[in-house]
């Protein structure tokens, strides 16, 4: 029946199909104004603010530590640790709390006696660790950072040739765009370790590629290191039947494993259980929970209040869906380079969202996922739009957390870790991408309508987006 108003006239009823098509219409709206030239002018101005506001923090401080009384790169100190024990030969001591505070206060110069960074990386992590170790704490920053800055840069070196529809855009305004996200920025400034995953797993892949299973599997089982980023690795490596990868992954698990064991006994063993388990360690944990960036989180902002006994039952059933997906989208592909490569990216974006921690600068790994699927899918709006929602939800993780991260609910929803959101969006159209490969030709990939606000914008003119080559952006501007 038609709705009418006083007049007898008809009336506009808002539907859900008005709400999608009003949704289709900002996003491509909003598309249009992503052009590279754009992108690069705003990530290099992002760049420069967040060097104009943390390297005088550096200079006003007291070296090693800055303006705030905190040591630079401040997470580097609990793995600088693990090189001075290993140096000084007490490994069996390696994972005990008096022992590690001991040692941070002799290279920090006894003047940062109320904090601790606990070290939980495996035992045979401390290896990469002791050449930073023999230097001053404020050179094992400075160096650390220099490796970092270099693995990020090899990383999409290595990755480049595999994505040959972004080539037209050049190295420089790719890595640019890397180096300007939120990520990789709290990644340098707090001194962690991603990079290093990230190089893990754009070598694992490439491996691959090369029909080098074995060497592939022994590079992504040195991912143990942080397993909470190679969740669903071995699990791809399985479900693919990939039996020489997954030998590989086993021989380097195994190997560690028993290399930890050797070097630490089994005093070090069970100190490790005991720190990992510690009040202490769960609560330092838990303070820094509004960096992290998966499900968990998120539900736990939702439900607030009364209701927050609902996330993690809502958390596990969201994660079953995931999986149950992921399973049934690998178990059913067909062994092919291109698939392999997107069932890469779906692993590792599955694996994030699903992960009990993956913090803001773990997010580096998201990378590979997002630049894969930007070459596969070079004019699909989801794409775009949500790798840049990820992106801008990322950089206000800290504005955020600082403006509503202590207001009740619902006021701190606005702190709320939403990056989930866009994950998922880019999960779902890698798994859509997938399944248009068993059926359809490469050529038709771009063009397919893979998400919610998918669109085709091959040969519209004036149609600036994301990755619009620069004649058309420079036509549109």
């Amino acid at each position: 029946m038609m709705n009418r108003g006083p007049t007898g006239k008809p009336r506009d009823v808002i539907t859900g199909g008005h709400l999608l098509a009003i949704a289709r219409r900002a996003a491509v709206a909003a598309d249009r104004l992503l052009t590279v030239p754009r992108l690069r002018f705003y990530c290099i101005v992002l760049l420069l603010f967040a060097l104009a506001t943390y390297v005088p923090v550096i200079v006003h401080g007291d070296p090693p530590f800055d303006a705030f009384g905190h040591p630079v790169a401040v997470d580097l100190v609990a793995h600088v640790t693990a090189g001075k024990m290993m140096l000084n030969g007490d490994l069996n001591q390696l994972y005990d709390v008096q022992s590690q505070w001991a040692a941070q206060q002799v290279f920090l110069g006894n003047r940062y006696p109320d904090i601790i960074h606990f070290y939980i990386s495996p035992p045979f992590v401390a290896v990469l660790y002791v050449p930073f170790a023999v230097v001053p704490y404020l050179d094992a920053a400075i160096l650390w950072t220099i490796l970092t800055l270099g693995l990020l840069a090899l990383s999409l070196r290595l990755l480049w040739p595999i994505v040959p529809n972004l080539h037209r855009y050049g190295f420089g305004s790719i890595l640019i765009i890397l180096l300007s996200s939120w990520p990789v920025i709290e990644l340098l400034v707090d001194g962690q370790d991603s990079a290093v995953s990230l190089l893990l797993l754009v070598a694992g892949l490439r491996l691959l590629l090369a029909r080098r299973d074995l060497a592939a599997g022994g590079v992504l089982g040195l991912g143990v290191f942080k397993p909470q980023l190679f969740l669903l690795i071995p699990v791809l490596l399985l479900f693919r039947r990939q039996w020489r990868a997954l030998a590989g992954w086993f021989a380097t698990v195994v190997a560690v494993t028993v290399l930890s064991l050797i070097m630490v006994g089994p005093r070090g063993s069970r100190g490790y259980l005991a720190l990992i388990t510690s009040p202490s360690f769960q609560q330092g944990t838990e303070a820094v929970g509004w960096k992290m960036l998966s499900l968990e989180p998120l539900a736990h902002a939702l439900f607030g209040g009364l209701a927050v006994a609902l996330a993690t039952p809502v958390t596990l059933a969201i994660d079953a869906v995931l999986l149950a997906a992921f399973a049934r989208t690998v178990l059913k592909s067909p062994a092919h380079p291109r698939q392999t490569t997107l069932l890469f990216a779906m692993t590792i974006l599955v694996g994030s969202v699903v992960s009990p921690y993956f913090f803001v600068y773990d997010g580096v790994v998201l990378l590979l996922p997002s630049v894969l699927l930007l070459d596969e899918a070079t004019t699909n709006t989801t794409v775009r739009l949500s790798v840049v929602v990820g992106y801008v939800l990322t950089w206000t993780t800290l504005i955020r957390y600082s403006a509503f991260g202590h207001a009740t609910w619902p006021g701190s929803l606005l702190a709320a870790p939403w990056t989930v959101v866009p994950l998922i969006a880019l999960t779902v159209v890698a798994q859509r991408l997938i399944r248009v490969h068993d059926t359809a030709g490469p050529a038709q990939l771009a063009s397919v309508d893979t998400g919610p606000l998918g669109s085709n914008s091959v040969g519209k003119p004036g149609n600036t987006t994301l990755i619009a080559d620069e004649g058309v952006a420079h036509d549109t501007e």
